[in-house]
Order: C-alpha cells, then sequence, then structure tokens
C-alpha cells in the first residue's frame, strides 16, 4: 500500500514538473515571433473537367480588426466582466460611467492579450481604445491607440506596407485580408490628424508615446512613423522637426486617391470662397477646381469618390496615371460647359462659374472619352506576367477577375 501511494505522488510530482517547464518555455517565446498567418486555411476544391485537373480556387475571408461596434464580443464572458466593473466603480466612487467601464475592461484585456500572446486580441484592443477616445473628440489619444495597434498588426502579421480598402468578399489571399486591417487603422489616424489638426511634431509625439514603450522585431517604431507620416501627409501641417529635431517641410504629394481629391476640392472650395470675399479675379481657381473635377470623373467616371474604391480599382488607376498625363489637362467651363452626370461638383458650384464665365449650354461626359483607356488598362492588368512557379497565383488570379472587373465597373458607373 505504502509503495503504490509512493508511485501515485512521484506520477503527479512528474507530470506537474513537466507542465511547469512547457509553461516556462512557451512564455520565454517573444510575442513577435508567435506563429502569425492563419494556418491551412480550408480551399474548396473541384473538378476542371477540361483539364481533369483538381484545382484550389477559393479562399475563405476573415477579419483581422473586427468592427466598431464589438467590444462586447471580443472575449466570451464581457457581460460577466461589465458587471464585475460597475460593482467596484459603484463601491469605490459612488457610481460607474459607461466609458469609465469599458475602459477598465479594454485594459485589462490590454494585459491579458500580452501574458496570453493572443496577437488578434491585442491589435482588436488597441483599436477599441482608439474608438473610445476618438468619441471622445481626444484625437492624440486615439492616434497613439491606432498607432500600437497598427504596430502591433505590422508585426505580428508581416506584409509590406500596402493599405488597400478590399471588399470582404473579393479578398484571395491572407496578404488582402492584412492589407484591409492597415488600411482600417490608417483610415482612422486619418480622420483623426484631419479633425485635431495637428502639426507633424505633434503627430511624432502621439505615435512615439505608445510604440517607443514597446519594441517589436519585425518592424521599428521609426519604420511605422515613417509609415503613419506618408499615409496622413495630406491632412497633417506640413511643418515640423525631424526625429534628430531639424526643420523640415513636407511637400504635399496629390496621389489621385479618393481622400486626395476630397482635401483639395475643401481646399479649393475655401480659396473660392476667400477670393469672393475679397473681391479678387476668381478665373483662375475655377480653373484649377473645374480641371480637378475632370480628372475625378475620368478616373473614377461617375463615382462620387465619398468613400475609398477597392484594390483591383486602385491597380487600375495606377495604369491609367501611367498612360494618361493628367497634368496636360487644359480644360475649361467656357469652352468644355457642364460635366455630365458627375456628382463630385455641386449646383452651387455651378452657380459660381456660370457668373464668373456666363450661361452655357454646352455639357461633356468625361467618362466615356475615356472609357477606352479604362478598358486598356483593366486588359493590361490581365496580362500581367506571374513567377513562372506562382501557379496557385495563375489559379487565384484567373478564377477571381471577372468578379474584380465586374465590381470595377460598377464602381466607375455608380450602379450598386
Amino acid at each position: 500500500m505504502t509503495l503504490y501511494l509512493i508511485l501515485i505522488v512521484i506520477v503527479f510530482t512528474t507530470i506537474y514538473i513537466l507542465k511547469k517547464n512547457k509553461k516556462d518555455e512557451v512564455e520565454k517565446v517573444p510575442l513577435s515571433d508567435k506563429p502569425l498567418m492563419r494556418d491551412n486555411i480550408p480551399l474548396t476544391r473541384h473538378n476542371n473537367s477540361s483539364t481533369n485537373k483538381t484545382t484550389q480556387t477559393h479562399f475563405i475571408p476573415y477579419k483581422i480588426v473586427e468592427n466598431d461596434n464589438t467590444l462586447r464580443t471580443l472575449v466570451d464572458d464581457y457581460d460577466v466582466r461589465e458587471k464585475e466593473s460597475i460593482k467596484d466603480f459603484e463601491t469605490r466612487l459612488g457610481k460607474a460611467l459607461p466609458n469609465d467601464v469599458k475602459w477598465s475592461i479594454l485594459q485589462d484585456l490590454a494585459i491579458e492579450g500580452i501574458e496570453k500572446k493572443d496577437t488578434k486580441l491585442c491589435i482588436n484592443v488597441e483599436y477599441q481604445r482608439g474608438l473610445l477616445v476618438q468619441k471622445e473628440k481626444k484625437y492624440k489619444q486615439a492616434i497613439s491607440h491606432y498607432s500600437m495597434g497598427l504596430y502591433y498588426l505590422m508585426n505580428f502579421y508581416p506584409h509590406k506596407f500596402n493599405p488597400r480598402g478590399h471588399l470582404i468578399d473579393y479578398v484571395k489571399n491572407d496578404y488582402e485580408v492584412i492589407e484591409m486591417a492597415q488600411e482600417k487603422f490608417i483610415n482612422k489616424i486619418k480622420l483623426c490628424v484631419k479633425y485635431s489638426n495637428i502639426s507633424l511634431d505633434d503627430l511624432f509625439e502621439s505615435v512615439q508615446r505608445i510604440t517607443t514603450v514597446t519594441v517589436l522585431k519585425k518592424v521599428s517604431p521609426i519604420e511605422l512613423l515613417q509609415e503613419i507620416i506618408l499615409a496622413t501627409r495630406d491632412f497633417y501641417l506640413p511643418k515640423g522637426e525631424d526625429i534628430d529635431g531639424n526643420k523640415i517641410e513636407i511637400e504635399m504629394e496629390f496621389n489621385y486617391n479618393p481622400a486626395s481629391f476630397k482635401n483639395r476640392r475643401t481646399e479649393l472650395r475655401d480659396m473660392i470662397r476667400n477670393t469672393k470675399k475679397n473681391k479678387e479675379p476668381l478665373e483662375e481657381i475655377l480653373n484649377e477646381y473645374y480641371n480637378l473635377c475632370v480628372k475625378q470623373q475620368v478616373l473614377y467616371g461617375y463615382y462620387p469618390t465619398k468613400t475609398g474604391v477597392n484594390g483591383f480599382y486602385g491597380s487600375i488607376i495606377n495604369i491609367m496615371l501611367k498612360n494618361i498625363n493628367l497634368n496636360d489637362f487644359k480644360f475649361s467651363f467656357i469652352n468644355n460647359g457642364y460635366i455630365d452626370k458627375s456628382e463630385f461638383i455641386s449646383q452651387n458650384d455651378y452657380k459660381t462659374f456660370v457668373k464668373c464665365f456666363g450661361p452655357t449650354d454646352k455639357s461633356t461626359d468625361y467618362k466615356l472619352i475615356y472609357d477606352s483607356d479604362f478598358e486598356n488598362s483593366i486588359n493590361e492588368y490581365k496580362n500581367k506576367k506571374f513567377d513562372e512557379d506562382d501557379d496557385f497565383g495563375k489559379v487565384m488570379f484567373l478564377e477571381t477577375i471577372d468578379e474584380h472587373i465586374k465590381l470595377a465597373n460598377n464602381t466607375r458607373n455608380n450602379t450598386f
């Protein structure tokens, strides 16, 4: 009997030691070395009757960053945590404010995410923290949290920085999923930079406030800063200092994406209002504004660019920009009249044109004029070459190209 008890003790002691060693071994693994990509993505297989080969064609989409209103779904026991937090606040302070409760839960989840090496939780906690303080109009603090979330994303999901507004139903690989997540963070940072009207110095400070505390392997805080500065250069005040304290001035670059068009339109409308107020000549500013609207219709057709476009359409735009020199455009309201079916320019804008240049019966549909260039750009994209060993990429490309083209045409014609 005694020998039997001794054997039981030895067995349980051995199991305990093995488990402890395994736990210690896991805890020594750096956070950024955890396997990051979603493994073994299930793919639907079908038989190609013409070649009698079985091919993998369907990637199952997923999200890294969840939607804005999904705070309660970050963990299964959120309701329990909420009740405990409310009780704690009421005990200590007599009342529990909703945002204080949310913040305390997010604080705990941030620590848990790091301790458990739950990369997705780390990313989404920072995203939700950013949303919470953004709603309170604490934009600089929101930039810090969005930057931290983006920093986690770039380290935990290594991929070139290429934020794109892919549609979830059309993504065809892990990298496009990552690009969607990058776009989500960058769009939030852009909004906060725009609303706060901060300088480059303030942007540096907001990004560095959190990211310099946690240094990860794949991407440094300095690299993150560079990407955020480039992505938000249309929004912050251009004058500032670089990391070494040297005075710099960043030249704003117009990159023909929807945000650039909308921002330049806002700037020109402000200039028009001020010029009218000062009773100065309007012709030069109005001609620039008219050509901005022409370029918008040439590239985006009847789509009013209220939001971004998906990655495929963005690729077609890049090809069009190589083949058409938009800087040579010298169109005018006097010679070409109204821009047909454009929702980018308003009737109030036209009133100013008429008052300055006089009425006209002319109108031009620049989309129709440049539709052939759009089609040629699609064909050029379709003929792009893949690496010889990228057979899977070829299959995925050919299987989804028709869907992308249909979506691009719907965007250009504004028919959703």
